[in-house]
């Protein structure tokens, strides 16, 4: 019988003590989960907005496409030779480029040429002999 006593004493005690406490708890578990619901429902009116919202925008965009379809049928010509036109200025623009290299190149190759003839010129003039007279690596 004391067994049963002490146990009984025990869960008086335990009940005394805890209920408060589940009860504590249970509150904050009904509290959040009323949270939680309100979230849910928020978010469910968040997103029917949002799809209706989606709809308008895009009857709103479709009627408004169709109604330039035909002033983009007819300006597509006009872009498409815009877009023509800037590869050819970018082609020009590389070309007269790779021209006044070339053109560089050739002006002096010119000038190098120049001068060897002048050269060619002061070295045939006159020898001590008075017989023009060429080096071996300009006969070559």
């Amino acid at each position: 019988m004391f067994v049963t006593s002490s146990f009984c004493l025990f869960l008086h005690i335990c009940v005394l003590f805890l209920i408060p406490i589940f009860q504590i708890e249970m509150e904050t578990m009904n509290t959040t989960a009323y949270c939680v619901n309100e979230l849910s429902k928020a978010l469910d009116m968040e997103r029917k907005r949002y799809q209706s919202y989606l709809a308008r925008v895009v009857q709103t965009v479709e009627k408004r496409r169709k109604e330039c379809q035909r002033q983009l049928e007819r300006s597509e010509p006009f872009f498409k030779v815009l877009k023509e036109v800037r590869e050819l200025q970018f082609r020009s623009r590389t070309a007269a480029a790779r021209y006044e290299a070339a053109s560089q190149k050739h002006h002096a190759a010119k000038m190098k040429v120049a001068m060897a003839e002048r050269q060619l010129e002061e070295r045939l003039q006159c020898g001590e002999s008075g017989n023009p007279v060429l080096d071996e690596a300009w006969q070559e």
